[in-house]
């Protein structure tokens, strides 16, 4: 991401919640909108995806949901879905690699706001999309 800037709606005191956008300006895709349609601290957050620029976008109809549940073991478990409809068949194929990688990315950011030591275990259920892609853990 080159930019991210966030906008609230319908909240006081600049907090998030449903109806806040954040704004992302993504190296050569463009820019894409973020917008909360589910929030619900501290289980979890949903948002929908707008992009600027359909021909760069590979996705439409695009929903991100990030669910954070109880461990029975202590500690929490993240689980961060997409759901999306492709916009072209050439796309797909790029995304297939693309997407991970950026989910990685994500990850990584994550990983570092709340330290290694929170984010050590590898999941490689059926919903890990970077293990799909790539055979390799998206820990």
């Amino acid at each position: 991401m080159k930019a991210v800037s966030m906008e609230h709606h319908n909240n006081s005191g600049g907090e998030c919640g449903v109806g806040s956008v954040r704004h992302c300006a993504l190296h050569g895709m463009g820019g894409l909108d973020e917008t909360i349609v589910w929030w619900n601290p501290p289980h979890g957050y949903a948002f929908k995806v707008d992009v600027k620029s359909k021909i760069m976008m590979p996705t439409k109809d695009h929903f991100s949901v990030m669910l954070i549940e109880p461990h029975v073991n202590g500690g929490s478990t993240l689980t961060w879905r997409h759901y999306f409809n492709w916009r072209s068949f050439f796309m797909r194929h790029v995304t297939a690699v693309m997407l991970p990688m950026m989910m990685r990315k994500a990850i990584d950011n994550i990983r570092k706001e709340l330290g290694e030591k929170y984010m050590n275990k590898c999941h490689t259920g059926a919903g890990c999309n970077a293990m799909t892609h790539q055979n390799t853990c998206c820990k």
